[in-house]
């Protein structure tokens, strides 16, 4: 649920900041047009990504079920982990980035400095 609630707070701060333009500027225009069009595919996903969770939650208390030891071992499936281990970083590292510089943006929009 965490990474839905980070697509409905990123759709929301979108939305504010599309009332923040003036939009007697062309490039406030289009800049709103795209943003719009971010903020409403966010919430589209924040949807999805709550209805995963939820499905995921109902089988959460399933019995273990017997594995292939050497199927779970296998390069296939050992390169397929590897790759979502990778891609876990990435994201981890992604979002270390964005709050590093979104926690400057919000003391300097509060008036603290740096």
């Amino acid at each position: 649920m965490a990474v839905a609630e980070l697509f409905d707070r990123s759709a929301e701060n979108l939305e504010f900041h599309v009332d923040a333009l003036q939009l007697s500027d062309e490039n406030a225009r289009t800049e709103r047009d795209v943003w719009v069009r971010v903020a409403e595919q966010q919430r589209v996903l924040a949807v999805q990504m709550r209805m995963i969770a939820e499905l995921m939650g109902l089988y959460r208390d399933l019995p273990e079920a017997g594995h292939d030891p050497e199927a779970l071992s296998s390069p296939r499936v050992v390169g397929a982990f590897d790759r979502f281990v990778a891609a876990e970083q990435d994201v981890a590292a992604l979002l270390e980035e964005w709050v590093e510089r979104d926690q400057e943006r919000l003391r300097e929009a509060s008036g603290e400095a740096s």
